[in-house]
C-alpha cells in the first residue's frame, strides 16, 4: 500500500491565535488540493509559544481543553478535507479535582472523530511552571504522560506519536513496533544545540524497527527570557532503511510531501529487528 503523506513546518507563534490557525487552515487547503495526502502532521504546540518568556508571562492562559476550539476546528478542517491530521495541543485539564496540563498530539479521523491522542512523556528540567502566574495553579511542571499507543487510521495503516524529546527513549520505540507501528511520527520544536546530532538517533531507531519516521520540527526565532530561541526546521521523512525521503530547510510553513510504500518489506529487517531478537541479558 502506498501512503501520500504530507507536514507543515509551523512557524513560532507571533502573538495572534486567529492568523496562526488560518494560516494552518490555508497551508493544509493548499497541501490537500495540490497533493492529496491522506495524512497531514503538524510540529509540537503548534497554536502556542513553545515556552514562556516575559512576552507571555501567563504561559499557562494559552492551554485548552480537547473540547477547545484547537481541537474543534482541526477536526472540521479533517472531515472538510476527507484527510487524517495529527494536531498539536497544550492541553489543560481537570483531574482528581486539580487541574493538569500536558504537551499532547490527537489524531482525527475524516470517519472517525478523534481517534485518540498522545501525552508527552519526557518532561524536561526547563517546563515553565504556573506557579508564577496570576491564577497561582498548584502544578509545578507539564504533567507526564504515561503510555504510548497505536493510532488506527481509516485504512488500517498504524501509526504512533513521539513528542520532541520522547524520540530519544528507547523503550517507547520498542513498545510502539510491538503494537505494530508502520509510521512513527514526530512533532518537534528542536533548537540551537541539537542540529547537529537530532536526526541521526531517529535514522537510526527508523532503521532498527523497520518504520518510517516523520519529523516535524518548528522554525523561526522565539524570545525567551532574555535571549532569543532559533528552532532550525528540517523537516523530514525518513524509510525504514534509513534513506531521508524528503527534507525541507528552514523557512517557516514550509510543506513537505512524500509517499511511503507500505507494502515494500524494509531492506534490512531480517537483521534489525528487535521484536522478534530480544533477550534478557
Amino acid at each position: 500500500m502506498k501512503l501520500i503523506v504530507a507536514a507543515l513546518q509551523n512557524s513560532v507563534y507571533k502573538g495572534s491565535y486567529e492568523k496562526n490557525l488560518s494560516l494552518i487552515t490555508l497551508k493544509t487547503e493548499s497541501l490537500v488540493l495540490h497533493h492529496k495526502p491522506y495524512l497531514i502532521a503538524y510540529s509540537e504546540l503548534m497554536n502556542v509559544p513553545t515556552r514562556p518568556s516575559n512576552h507571555n508571562a501567563s504561559y499557562f492562559d494559552y492551554a485548552e481543553t480537547m473540547h477547545g476550539e484547537t481541537v474543534k476546528r482541526t477536526l472540521q478542517l479533517a472531515v472538510t478535507l476527507d484527510i487524517h491530521i495529527i494536531g498539536t495541543l497544550l492541553e489543560r485539564c481537570t483531574e482528581n479535582g486539580e487541574i493538569t496540563f500536558y504537551n499532547t498530539a490527537f489524531v482525527c479521523s475524516p470517519t472517525q472523530g478523534i481517534v485518540g491522542k498522545y501525552r508527552k512523556i519526557r518532561v524536561d528540567e526547563n517546563t515553565p511552571s504556573p506557579r508564577s502566574n496570576h491564577k497561582k495553579i498548584q502544578l509545578e511542571h507539564y504533567t507526564a504522560g504515561e503510555e504510548v499507543s497505536v493510532f488506527s487510521l481509516d485504512n488500517g495503516i498504524k501509526i504512533g506519536i513521539l513528542i520532541s524529546l520522547d524520540s530519544t527513549l528507547s523503550e517507547a520505540w520498542c513498545c510502539l513496533a510491538d503494537q505494530g507501528a508502520q509510521v512513527i511520527v514526530i512533532p518537534n520544536a528542536a533548537f540551537g544545540k541539537y542540529e547537529a546530532s537530532h536526526l541521526e538517533e531517529i535514522i537510526s531507531r527508523a532503521v532498527e524497527h523497520n518504520v518510517y519516521v516523520i519529523v516535524i520540527n518548528k522554525t523561526g526565532n522565539e524570545p525567551v527570557e532574555d535571549q532569543v530561541v532559533s528552532y532550525f526546521g528540517h523537516s523530514c521523512i525518513i524509510t525504514p532503511s534509513g534513506k531521508i525521503l524528503k527534507m525541507v530547510n528552514n523557512e517557516e510553513w514550509a510543506e513537505l510531501v512524500g509517499t511511503m510504500d507500505l507494502s515494500k518489506p524494509p531492506l534490512y529487517k531480517e537483521i534489525t529487528n528487535i521484536s522478534t531478537s530480544k533477550r534478557k541479558l
